[in-house]
């Protein structure tokens, strides 16, 4: 159950007209206007910073490691049905109106070529 407090900015107290942003540092919900940390004067992210500044003054190397990405494999089967690139003449040379449609238009192009090369 949905607690009434929970759909409104923890900032400004705006009721969320799309989903909320939930800040990585403090955990907290905000709108769209104080999504970011620095707009919402986030005291995780400050908590955060005085750590990496505490181990950077220890010595410390320190490195980013990426989160892990889930892989995901994906198998792409054809449909029985595909059709082929040699496929889709095959119904053209069953048909003779057809045929005789490509008789005509290489005739045609043969007559042009002839003209053009006088």
């Amino acid at each position: 159950m949905v607690k009434k407090d929970e759909l409104k900015c923890t900032q400004c107290g705006k009721k969320f007209k799309t989903l909320p942003f939930r800040c990585k540092f403090c955990e907290l919900q905000f709108c769209g206007e104080h999504r970011l940390p620095e707009d919402h004067n986030c005291v995780g992210l400050e908590m955060r910073k005085a750590s990496l500044k505490e181990r950077i003054s220890r010595g410390e190397k320190l490195t980013y490691e990426p989160k892990v990405r889930k892989e995901i494999k994906v198998k792409f089967e054809e449909p029985e049905s595909h059709v082929g690139p040699r496929d889709l003449t095959a119904p053209l040379l069953k048909s003779p109106i057809a045929i005789i449609g490509i008789v005509i238009a290489v005739l045609v192009f043969i007559g042009i070529l002839v003209i053009l090369l006088k």
